[in-house]
Parts: C-alpha cells; structure tokens; sequence
C-alpha cells in the first residue's frame, strides 16, 4: 500500500513539475519574429531592424573578443560594451512609432495595461 500511495504522490510531484515548466514564458526578446508581430511592424521596420543588428554584432563581437584577448581590462570592456548598448539602443528606438514602443513596453513587463 506504502508503495502505491508512493507512486501516485511522485507521479503528480512529476506532473506538476512538467505542467509548471510548460507554463513558463520565454525570456522577451525585442527582436523575435513573434514580438515584431505582436507590434504589428511593417516589411520596412523588419528590415531597418535586420540591417541594424547585422551592423551591431561584429561591433560587440570586436568588443567580446578584446576582451578575451586581454586587449581591454574589464572595466574598459564593461564601459565601451555599456557605450555600444546605448547607442544601438537608441538606434533601436528610432524605429518604431509610439504605439509600437508603448506595445514593446508592455510586451517586456508582461503587462496589459491601456
């Protein structure tokens, strides 16, 4: 008897385990195909965000090897990758419409709110 009622308390252990990982989000990112639908952005909006990201990432990349090589301290690398951040950022930004980043805003706290 110990051992069916054993079972069942592991089996429904396993079954609220895999349900509550299932029910997980995604961590947001703004440059997922989903979170471009959800703010409904246009063909010309995917492909200025494209060229962007394509135009950052050898920068950070450059940035990331540096310091791999040593070339920069860490301090140097955590101010030139915060500088780079910043920029692309606000390059981001330049992008959408005010709809669009009160949408992102919500979309990144999870929220609903209008």
């Amino acid at each position: 008897m110990k051992k069916i009622v054993f079972a069942t308390v592991f089996f429904l252990g396993l079954i609220a385990v895999s349900l509550n990982s299932s029910a997980q989000q995604k961590p947001f990112s703004p440059y997922s195909p989903e979170t471009m639908d959800a703010i409904d952005a246009t063909q010309e909006q995917r492909e200025t965000m494209k060229t962007m990201l394509d135009g950052y990432k050898p920068k950070f990349k450059a940035l990331k090897d540096s310091l791999n090589q040593e070339l920069l301290s860490k301090e140097e690398h955590e101010t030139q990758r915060r500088q780079l951040s910043a920029q692309s950022n606000k390059d981001y930004l330049k992008i959408w419409t005010p709809e669009q980043l009160q949408k992102l805003k919500e979309l990144r706290t999870g929220g609903n709110k209008k």
